[in-house]
């Protein structure tokens, strides 16, 4: 299964905009002793810069490469706003909590 989160451009950039600084202003740790810098933000590098660079493209991209004869064992669901990722999630904790029910079972 892939869960394509194809989110509206405004909320994917806004989000690693936010993000970056939070992680810079916090000093979170990333991984060792790793933490975001401002050329996260501002840098060729960048992840906003990315997200400008490379959205659009995956938008064409993503369909293309799911239609070819190798993928088509995949169940994908392609999610394209919060709502409907919310509903997603809110479906599957139901089936989880069903399951647990049914078999009972605790995960």
């Amino acid at each position: 299964m892939v869960v394509w989160l194809d989110l509206p451009f405004n909320i994917v950039f806004w989000r690693i905009v936010l993000r970056t600084v939070k992680r810079i202003v916090t000093r979170q740790k990333l991984w060792n002793t790793n933490m975001e810098r401002w050329d996260a933000l501002f840098g060729p590098d960048s992840m906003p810069l990315w997200v400008m660079k490379t959205y659009w493209r995956r938008k064409t991209e993503y369909p293309a490469l799911f239609s070819k004869p190798e993928y088509a064992h995949l169940q994908v669901i392609r999610l394209t706003s919060i709502r409907e990722v919310t509903e997603w999630l809110e479906a599957l904790e139901y089936k989880q909590e069903a399951s647990e029910l049914h078999f009972g079972t605790q995960g």
